[in-house]
Formats: structure tokens, sequence, C-alpha cells
């Protein structure tokens, strides 16, 4: 466990320095050494999405969901990146599920809105800000975005 740390200590150093490639190497390590570590897996998405690698993105992005499915900030980013890559099905799946471990979050819904739109899903995006207001009442932004549709 020892050398989990030290490589993981490395990897947000050389992060923070702005050295990705050295902390991808750090990370790949602690992953040799630890599985489908769900904190690794998420570095390793971030430092990946940052360089526009999404396939790799989200791959590490997927496995830090599938070892914690309830943190919203390894949905966040895996939601981001499929639909930065077009996947706008896996998309509105991912916003969904932030809207259901964070209902009050109104940006969820929007997120998941636009992706069905982008996906040329009108009515079901409808749909998603008539549940945005039935769990968070009328809003300027759910009434506006659905007069505009």
């Amino acid at each position: 466990r020892l050398q989990f740390d030290d490589y993981f200590f490395e990897a947000n150093k050389a992060k923070l320095l702005g050295n990705y490639g050295k902390a991808v190497e750090y990370l790949l390590q602690c992953n040799s050494i630890e599985a489908n570590n769900a904190t690794v897996a998420f570095m390793l998405a971030e430092i990946y999405y940052q360089k526009r690698v999404l396939a790799d993105a989200e791959k590490w992005a997927q496995i830090s969901v599938n070892q914690d499915a309830k943190n919203k900030w390894f949905l966040e980013l895996l939601a981001k990146i499929q639909t930065d890559a077009y996947k706008f099905k896996q998309a509105a799946e991912s916003y969904q599920k932030l809207c259901d471990l964070d209902p009050k979050e109104i940006d969820h819904y929007i997120n998941w809105a636009n992706v069905l739109i982008k996906d040329k899903k009108v009515e079901e995006a409808i749909k998603v800000f008539d549940l945005a207001e039935q769990r968070l009442g009328i809003s300027d932004e759910t009434t506006g975005n659905k007069e505009y549709l």
C-alpha cells in the first residue's frame, strides 16, 4: 500500500505542475497495484478529458462510476465526456441518474434536456423540463426553455 500512496502522491504533484504525461504514468502504476480504484480512474478520466482523448477519458470515467455509482462528480464527468463524444443516448442516461441522485440541482435537468435536444428528441426534453418543475417548482429556466421548444 505504501508504494501505491507514493505513486498517488507523485501523480497529484505532477498533475498540479501541469505534467500530465508523468501524472498518467504514476496513475497507471497505481492502477497496476490496485486495479480499478475509483479515485485513480477518475483522475485518469479528468486528464484524458482535458487532453481531449475522449475514448480513454470515457473508459476511465466509466470505471470510476462502476466503482462508486453514487458519486455525482464521477457521474458528471462521464456525462460531459459522453456528450462531447456525441454519445447522446448514454449521456442522457447519465444525466437522468444525476437527476435521481441530486434531484434539487437544476443544471442536471437542463443538461439532460439539452442532450435530448441534440439527439433530436424534443418531446422527451420537454418531459424532462416538466419533471424538473414537478421536483423543483416552476422556474424561468424550465419555462423559458419549454417555450423555446
